[in-house]
């Protein structure tokens, strides 16, 4: 049985074995259907992923075997510590897979230069209207003082001008927790784009980003006088725990290389995207109410104090 999911998505039901097929017509989806069997091909060499392959006739089509489970961003909600323990299990494939893929950074051929588009976006929020008449007011968040948005936003951008990373590692090419299925002891991963070499700080920034941005819930709320004052908690059942796994990844940083890496500046602007709504279409709605909290969690991962 073959259900039509979007004109060019198919799941094809043969008894208890699913797969999906990823078609591509007159040039329409073809560049999307290539990059994506590439894709697979490289991530099987470092992660568990579905098996897939290239059909060229009639139509370039790409058929991924369907997959069993649940996504890592709803098991952690519904069984935190078996979530994280999967996690754990990939952080340690995630580390190995840098190690074996770690070369020296050449921006010439990364798959994404986050440098260039950080200060691309940081330039697009710093022109917002919304953000005119808060740039300069003293920021708290939770009763903590923090510099004005203006001042960090410069800091910012001055160590994305005159910081390169010192070194490029294999990336799945959108990692974050909805691309992690598991079954509650393993994992796989699905979906890789366009994958390619990048920077560590990219791969975390993905999840990381991801899941602060539309993953996770928050209460909050905030004030607008003569300072900028926001409180907010994140009610996520496993947010320390996700927060520890973070920060072990960051830690793990050093190991490729003692240079400066920029993962904090490139979380800082992936957030603040949040408040000026800035992000891909279908996650709009998905986006907390309250911007101003994407302020907070900007800030709060630039200054070390949610992710340490």
């Amino acid at each position: 049985m073959i259900q039509e999911i979007t004109p060019f998505l198919s799941k094809d039901i043969r008894g208890s074995w699913a797969f999906y097929i990823k078609k591509g017509e007159d040039g329409f989806n073809t560049g999307t259907i290539y990059d994506t069997s590439l894709s697979y091909k490289r991530l099987h060499r470092y992660f568990p992923s579905p098996a897939s392959r290239l059909i060229e006739k009639p139509f370039p089509a790409l058929v991924v075997q369907g997959v069993t489970g649940e996504s890592i961003s709803t098991l952690l909600k519904r069984e935190p510590v078996t979530g994280i323990a999967v996690l754990q299990r990939y952080a340690r494939d995630l580390e190995k897979s840098w190690n074996e893929s770690v070369e020296p950074m050449n921006e010439d051929i990364v798959a994404r230069d986050m440098r260039k588009e950080s200060l691309a976006t940081l330039s697009r929020i710093e022109s917002d209207p919304n953000l005119d008449s808060m740039k300069q007011l003293p920021l708290f968040v939770n009763g903590v003082e923090y510099p004005p948005i203006e001042e960090t936003i410069n800091s910012c951008k001055q160590s994305l001008v005159n910081i390169s990373e010192p070194v490029m590692v294999f990336s799945h090419g959108d990692e974050h927790f909805e691309n992690i299925i598991s079954d509650g002891d393993d994992y796989c991963l699905i979906d890789p784009r366009k994958s390619g070499m990048i920077s560590p700080s990219q791969i975390i920034n993905s999840i990381a980003g991801m899941h602060y941005l539309v993953l996770t819930s928050y209460e909050s709320t905030s004030s607008v006088g003569n300072k900028l004052d926001i409180r907010s908690k994140e009610t996520h059942p496993a947010t320390q725990e996700i927060a520890n796994w973070l920060g072990g990844l960051i830690d793990y940083l050093p190991r490729l290389h003692p240079g400066k890496f920029l993962v904090r500046e490139y979380l800082f602007t992936n957030l603040l995207r949040g408040f000026t709504s800035k992000v891909k279409e279908s996650n709009i709605s998905r986006l907390h109410p309250d911007r101003n909290i994407y302020i907070a969690l900007a800030n709060q991962i630039y200054y070390g104090d949610l992710i340490k």
